[in-house]
């Protein structure tokens, strides 16, 4: 079983991790998927449809679920399950004159745990729409038959509602972290979160950085090399990137040093122009 999972990224990520030798979790708002988190409120209404008054209860009940998003804060990073995918070359290795960094899926599974602030955890994403509809069914069967339910989805503004609403989108959010719109599927995604139901994000534990027009929040995950876990597992140049094979291990060398003989340095296979 292969257990490396890809990260495609510029080169000025990739040193910026190799300096740091940290991973940034960013803020899961900030997304080129508009239905990031949300995506499973569009089957629930869809399973819905025939019932204006349950209609009623997912709109409330997203409403509460937003919300609930500031408290919990997920910061993710995303990762996919395929090398050398010319879709992700173009959407996240600076149109394939990045790189893409194989990681060591063992490393994080027996990493969770940072200190007390930064636990993680590490989700395949789902895409496809039968599988995803079937679990909504079985949580609309689950709450929106229980009078208790209907009651705090159209009370829940009301403050002597507001915590036992809260309470229910909890499970909500291990599903918005799960589910995916499927027109995204070729991404093949594993990500890794921190803050999910069992753990909602510590705001101390927070840095920030700059983008040209927006202000983004960050958890950073540090790498350390473990005997029996090492971090990295290859490195592939992307199609459009210029960098020399032997210059570049010599870089690695010099930066990373520990482990760098068990790391696969090649070129793309993709044909990119």
């Amino acid at each position: 079983m292969n257990n490396t999972i890809y990260h495609y990224c510029s080169l000025n990520s990739l040193d910026g991790i190799i300096k740091s030798k940290n991973l940034w979790l960013s803020n899961s708002l900030i997304s080129n998927d508009s239905y990031e988190l949300t995506w499973m409120f569009n089957l629930m209404l869809d399973s819905c449809k025939s019932n204006k008054e349950k209609i009623l209860y997912t709109l409330n009940l997203k409403s509460i679920y937003m919300e609930s998003l500031s408290y919990f804060q997920p910061h993710m990073l995303c990762f996919s399950k395929s090398p050398d995918l010319l879709s992700q070359w173009r959407g996240y290795a600076d149109n394939g004159k990045g790189v893409c960094i194989g990681f060591n899926r063992d490393y994080f599974e027996k990493t969770k745990r940072v200190n007390k602030d930064k636990e993680f955890e590490i989700y395949d994403i789902l895409y496809k729409k039968g599988q995803q509809k079937k679990i909504i069914n079985l949580y609309i069967k689950e709450h929106f038959f229980e009078k208790d339910i209907e009651t705090l989805l159209i009370n829940y503004r009301d403050m002597r509602f507001r915590i036992e609403a809260f309470k229910i989108t909890k499970q909500l959010l291990d599903l918005g972290i799960q589910f995916k719109n499927p027109t995204f599927s070729e991404e093949n995604e594993v990500r890794i979160v921190h803050g999910f139901p069992e753990l909602a994000a510590e705001p101390d534990s927070f840095s920030y950085r700059f983008t040209d027009d927006n202000l983004i929040s960050y958890v950073e995950i540090p790498l350390t090399h473990k005997k029996y876990y090492p971090v990295i597992n290859e490195i592939i140049l992307g199609p459009k990137c210029k960098i020399d094979l032997n210059q570049f291990k010599r870089f690695l060398g010099e930066r990373i040093g520990l482990g760098l003989h068990k790391i696969e340095i090649k070129h793309s296979n993709c044909s990119f122009y």
